[in-house]
């Protein structure tokens, strides 16, 4: 079965219980909420595991789990491990498009809830110091030189991995500015790196690298 935008956003619509805009069907469609998810045709195929990943929270890890399987995502694997100094425990599973993402144990959750977006890094403490610079935040250290957490809306996870970047990402970021050009000139004075511009009847925006070569975007906001 093709894997279009629609059947990928309506996995993720039925996870989180929300409704789909379906937009151009083939071409893109939008999950409306918090946060809203973005699903884009592209004319490349997965052929890596994600650089960039979500983790949602839950209190009964297990049960979610096989409430996602089926829905149509696959299970992967399960961790059990100390994080810092919590006890931590997770299933990574795949959605229909392969995408990976992460189910996390919480008892503080009282439903599937983003608790962070994951980076893939090789220098987890440089990033970290990027995007905490970037969003005018303070890095916490999880563990030394490996992982950095980076909390706000949306929270930012950093992790050190030893393989490198080798393909554009399939997920990525996109942050509203009121003025998109002042916002992408002082990213690139932080060492963001300019990828490209587009402007359509819709939307401004600019796409970055940050100093790890993972994509974002710019966006103008409405109204400004």
């Amino acid at each position: 079965m093709q894997t279009t935008p629609q059947r990928v956003g309506r996995f993720w619509a039925a996870a989180l219980e929300r409704e789909l805009s379906e937009g151009e069907p083939g071409s893109w469609a939008t999950l409306p909420g918090d946060p809203r998810l973005d699903f884009m045709k592209v004319p490349e195929g997965k052929t890596t595991k994600n650089r960039v990943h979500l983790d949602w929270a839950v209190p009964d890890r297990e049960t979610e789990v096989q409430r996602l399987i089926t829905l149509g995502a696959t299970r992967l694997w399960d961790i059990q491990e100390k994080v810092g100094e919590d006890d931590m425990e997770w299933t990574t599973l795949a959605d229909p498009a392969g995408n990976e993402f992460c189910v996390v144990q919480s008892d503080e959750s009282k439903g599937l809830r983003l608790a962070t977006v994951v980076f893939d890094s090789n220098n987890a403490q440089k990033i970290s110091r990027f995007w905490a610079t970037a969003l005018e935040r303070k890095p916490l250290q999880v563990e030394p030189e490996s992982d950095y957490w980076l909390p706000g809306d949306p929270p930012l996870t950093f992790v050190k991995v030893p393989e490198g970047k080798t393909t554009k990402n399939r997920m990525h970021l996109d942050w509203y500015a009121p003025d998109r050009e002042a916002e992408v000139e002082r990213l690139i004075g932080l060492g963001a790196t300019r990828l490209w511009d587009v402007k359509n009847e819709d939307f401004e925006w600019t796409t970055l690298a940050d100093v790890e070569g993972n994509e974002f975007c710019v966006v103008q906001a409405e109204g400004s």
